[in-house]
């Protein structure tokens, strides 16, 4: 794989222009007992493209939280599992770095995070056939859980299969495929209000990715197949 590097000039004079902030803050909500927080709004990026929705050092997290969205200034995709930040920065075409460690200068352009006060898994009998088949999944599991309708956040752990990821960046992210991996999904399912929480156009999840050797995370964009699934949906 071919390594490119960026411009840290630009890095520079896009954090310098994010240096004025602004946190806009979705009340928590219920959902199946997790809370879920959106920070940021598409009607706040439309207006203010530069924003920054809030400084990750200013995020309480919980051992069981996870969450995603694009660092300030579009420079990192950030994953949050268990609690732990998953941060990938684009360093050529196809290739990432991932550091679990925010510096103190670190926001993100929106995000958001859901805070289970436990997780609740299961072993799936049956393959996950790509996103279509991922909503269909936990449609049926929230269903079968008795939660009520709305959000609801999801862990998925297996084998994928043919899982397209992409990571943004300034002036260019990163994107490939993982052939075959062990890997975590995580993410939240909202049938009914796409805006709120960021769905990508036309679904009902949005989900970010981490490999199971902890070296490639980010937006997963779609998949194959996932095997060997162990589903954690919120006590």
């Amino acid at each position: 794989m071919r390594v490119l590097h960026f411009s840290s000039l630009l890095s520079i004079a896009l954090l310098a222009a994010c240096a004025s902030q602004t946190t806009i803050t979705t009340a928590g909500i219920s959902a199946c007992q997790s809370t879920i927080t959106a920070y940021g709004s598409r009607a706040l990026l439309r207006d203010s493209p530069d924003t920054v929705a809030v400084m990750l050092r200013d995020v309480a997290l919980s051992p069981t939280a996870i969450g995603y969205g694009p660092g300030a200034g579009y420079l990192e995709e950030l994953t949050l599992i268990d609690g732990v930040w998953q941060i990938a920065r684009a360093t050529g075409a196809d290739t990432v770095t991932v550091s679990p460690a925010p510096a103190d200068s670190d926001g993100a352009m929106f995000l958001v995070i859901a805070s289970p006060d436990a997780w609740i898994e299961r072993m799936l009998d049956a393959p996950v056939s790509g996103m279509a088949g991922l909503e269909a999944l936990i449609a049926q599991s929230a269903l079968s859980a008795g939660c009520p309708p709305g959000a609801i956040a999801f862990k998925l752990s297996g084998t994928i299969r043919g899982a397209d990821w992409s990571v943004v960046g300034r002036p260019s992210g990163a994107r490939g495929r993982m052939e075959e991996a062990a890997a975590t999904l995580i993410g939240l399912y909202d049938p009914a209000d796409a805006d709120r929480y960021f769905m990508p156009q036309g679904r009902r999840v949005h989900v970010h990715v981490l490999s199971g050797d902890g070296r490639l995370s980010g937006h997963l964009d779609d998949f194959g197949s996932l095997e060997a699934g162990i589903l954690s949906l919120p006590q």
